[in-house]
């Protein structure tokens, strides 16, 4: 026995590697400086029991983990650099594996998970990768406190159902493509953490995906559209922050479903929140603000909800080069909240839009064109709004478009004009209360 023992230890030796006696054969400690190698550690040891693999130093190798129970763990100066950006530099093919205090630099994707694993990753470094820094397929992944920068193509791939949990202030950054893209029946969770400096997307949901950003998350300075949805995914941004990307700040399309919550949208390139092509978003307490920046931008306004509908529950909307809320073919419901300071009008409804204002107490205020304007056979049923000093008329009715007045209130819009009518088929039905001033040519439905 004493003599096997003796031979085991000379192998271990003769590799540059010996396990540490705290936990016997199964925590090994590899020194890359002075030549050894992870991939002959994931050798040794029994592989029914979990394996602990301290790294010190730059390994310069490809590793692939196909064992379970694996936890590759560095010292704060510990690396990966690959030998080349041909291929992976850390691939997980084996389940129930972790990744703590290391950098990855370089290779073609610099952590990749294939098959059905599940990894962790605590305070680790993806950088300077040939294609995605990380990419995770049919699997599920948590990264804590993790860094992917610098990616020569998508940040962080999710594919063919995989799932990945962003918290504790990870931060994808400076990716050539795309952010964060999920397709695919994937499922993305960001809490706490960060988006930008991307080429494309910030974060990108698509076929059937499932996307939440929340926990004071940003999503910043990405090129194009800061959250994007489409071909019936779902996303939903709660208690975050979506600002300064290049194009619009969150897009619906495609037939997807939104929820934004109490967060602010704000100084996009375009519209601060698009919806079309038969999507659906409900917003509650939100702050969109400033939008439109490009001066380039074909939708320079706070929400454009375009052959799609939307529920609207005490937003306030302020300060953009164009319209507040522009509605074309679409349904609003609307309760409290504020749409104010608009280069355009407060709320522009064409092409048969409908707009119901039932809940709440809803101010229209200083925007340079109408307070409301209805055209193209649309219809509005106005509950407790007040128009107040809009540059334009306060509501204006265009071919043969609708309103009803409940507890409406409107003065000092243009010259006094509170609802005008541009034309006979245009009508209203019941009356300001308190204040506000008809134009003679509106004709009263019920007359």
């Amino acid at each position: 026995m004493r003599r096997t023992v003796l031979a085991t230890l000379a192998a271990l030796t003769a590799i540059g590697m010996l396990p540490d006696a705290s936990a016997q054969s199964n925590n090994f400690t590899v020194d890359c400086n002075r030549g050894q190698r992870i991939a002959t550690a994931l050798e040794q040891g029994d592989f029914r029991k979990p394996v602990v693999i301290n790294l010190r130093g730059t390994c310069r190798e490809f590793v692939t983990i196909t064992r379970a129970n694996v936890t590759l763990r560095g010292d704060p100066t510990a690396g990966i650099v690959a030998p080349n950006q041909l291929s992976d530099l850390l691939t997980v093919s084996a389940d129930r594996a972790a990744l703590e205090n290391l950098t990855l630099t370089g290779g073609l994707t610099g952590l990749s998970q294939d098959h059905q694993p599940t990894f962790t990753a605590r305070n680790v470094v993806v950088q300077d990768t040939s294609g995605d820094g990380v990419r995770v397929r049919a699997g599920d992944a948590r990264l804590i406190g993790c860094t992917v920068q610098r990616s020569g193509g998508i940040g962080m791939a999710v594919l063919r159902g995989g799932s990945v949990v962003l918290s504790g202030g990870s931060q994808v950054l400076a990716s050539a493509k795309a952010g964060i893209f999920a397709n695919g029946n994937s499922l993305v969770n960001l809490v706490g953490s960060t988006v930008t400096g991307s080429g494309e997307q910030g974060v990108l949901l698509r076929d059937n995906s499932q996307g939440t950003i929340s926990g004071g998350s940003t999503i910043s300075d990405n090129e194009l559209n800061g959250v994007e949805v489409q071909t019936n995914s779902q996303g939903t941004v709660s208690g975050s922050t979506v600002s300064s990307n290049g194009s619009r700040g969150i897009l619906l399309s495609q037939g997807s479903q939104g929820q934004v919550i109490d967060s602010t949208v704000s100084d996009n390139g375009g519209a601060g929140i698009m919806l079309e092509s038969g999507s659906h978003a409900s917003l509650f307490d939100n702050t969109i603000t400033a939008n439109g920046t490009d001066p380039s931008a074909p939708w320079r306004m706070g929400v454009m909800v375009g052959s799609a509908d939307a529920e609207f529950v005490n937003n306030t909307i302020s300060n953009h080069p164009g319209d507040g809320v522009w509605a074309e073919r679409a349904r609003i419901d609307w309760s409290g909240g504020s749409v104010t300071g608009n280069g355009g009008s407060g709320f522009n409804g064409l092409f048969a839009s409908n707009l119901s204002i039932q809940a709440g107490i809803t101010m229209i205020k200083g925007n340079q064109g109408h307070g409301i304007l209805l055209a193209q056979n649309s219809v509005a049923v106005l509950g407790t709004v007040k128009v107040r000093n809009n540059a334009g008329w306060g509501i204006a009715l265009v071919q043969g478009s609708y309103v009803f007045l409940g507890q409406t209130t409107a003065s000092g819009n243009n010259s006094g004009v509170d609802l005008y009518c541009a034309d006979s088929e245009s009508s209203y039905e019941g009356g300001f209360v308190e204040s506000g001033i008809i134009d003679s040519n509106c004709t009263d439905f019920n007359h």
